[in-house]
């Protein structure tokens, strides 16, 4: 099946299109009124071209525990094999780094219309869900995971913990009800083509649960994401801990909550709050750092948030523009042009929400 373009993803005649917000743009980031992370030297960052990010339907960020990864994630033996089913189901038959082993069906849920972000988190899994002696997702080979393991998904804001099991048909059916519930109804519910909805559709048609009941959280608290994949490329593994420790210190100054590393299974909402880890690959290394800030529907500063709802992607962040980033993003609602690559805002959209994309003329 040929890929959509980008173009056809985006292209809708919706009546949301005409109530999106106004928003507010500030063309440089404002200089930082007090100390920061050094700079990584001789990094090779492009300042040249224009920064890009490509549309997706749906973020699925598999927590891992660890701070690096191999250059392939769906390759990495040390994370477990959640991460490289997730995508083998998701991603077209044929792949790289796709697997047959544990009866995985390559390509059994893959959708062109719907683009999806398969990447690893720094976040443990729950703390009442991991093991002390072995990784969030471990497993021994390409076989079954050895521990519950914890997904981040948006742009539903939610936290979903998959159980362990020691049974095959058990683990497939947890998978199946991953995607089932918490990525395709509302991919449904939000579909922009006849085409999408007919696929969604066929893969949705006889399932019944298996008499799996995953249990979500919601996700009330902002997330920052910063790529810090080392293993993948030098300038983001240079750049990812120091970014990371940066906005963890001026969310703090701003009197944000900075929330720990690792969610409790029973954390309740957490207003005012934040959560900064680091992600594996997202694209454009030569504008490390690359940052993606998630804002939830439910945040709200004074006078409310005109960002609320928001996927926000920022690129060539040092820690000098971390203060004005929290401070005039994450508190003031407000957009940096030299710093965008890209971003997306959560609209109603038939029976549910869906991202639209934002543009640097959208003011």
């Amino acid at each position: 099946m040929k890929r959509p373009s980008i173009r056809s993803l985006n292209r809708c005649s919706n009546a949301y299109t005409s109530t999106r917000s106004t928003l507010q743009w500030l063309s440089r980031c404002p200089e930082p009124t007090c100390g920061c992370q050094p700079m990584p030297a001789n990094l090779d960052i492009d300042h040249h071209s224009n920064m890009t990010f490509s549309p997706y339907r749906d973020h699925i960020l598999v927590c891992t525990g660890q701070k690096d990864w191999a250059s392939k994630i769906e390759m990495d033996t040390r994370t477990g094999p959640v991460t490289r089913h997730i995508k083998t189901l998701l991603g077209p038959p044929g792949k790289r780094g796709q697997t047959k082993a544990s009866g995985i069906t390559p390509g059994k849920y893959h959708n062109p219309y719907s683009p999806h972000i398969i990447t690893n988190a720094s976040f443990p899994s729950s703390a009442s869900s991991t093991s002390a002696t072995s990784p969030a997702g471990s497993s021994t080979g390409d076989d079954l995971p050895t521990v519950p393991t914890s997904v981040y998904l948006f742009p539903s804001f939610k936290y979903v913990t998959l159980p362990h099991t020691a049974s095959l048909s058990v683990y497939h059916s947890i998978l199946d009800a991953l995607i089932q519930e918490f990525v395709y109804k509302s991919n449904l519910a939000a579909s922009q083509t006849k085409k999408e909805e007919d696929i969604i559709r066929g893969q949705l048609e006889g399932y019944q649960g298996n008499g799996v009941n995953l249990i979500s959280q919601p996700v009330d608290e902002v997330v920052v994401l910063v790529c810090g994949h080392g293993g993948r490329d030098s300038r983001c593994g240079a750049l990812g801990l120091p970014l990371q420790k940066e906005f963890e210190e001026k969310l703090s100054y701003a009197s944000i909550r900075v929330l720990p590393q690792q969610r409790n299974s029973d954390e309740t909402a957490a207003s005012n709050s934040a959560r900064v880890g680091l992600t594996s690959h997202i694209g454009g290394h030569k504008w490390a750092g690359n940052v993606i800030i998630y804002i939830p529907p439910t945040w709200s500063r004074a006078n409310g948030h005109s960002l609320s709802g928001s996927a926000l992607w920022y690129g060539r962040v040092e820690p000098k523009h971390v203060e004005g980033i929290v401070q005039e993003t994450i508190v003031g609602g407000r957009l940096i042009k030299e710093l965008w690559r890209g971003g997306m805002k959560l609209q109603s959209a038939g029976a549910g929400t869906r991202w639209e994309p934002i543009t640097s003329d959208s003011s």
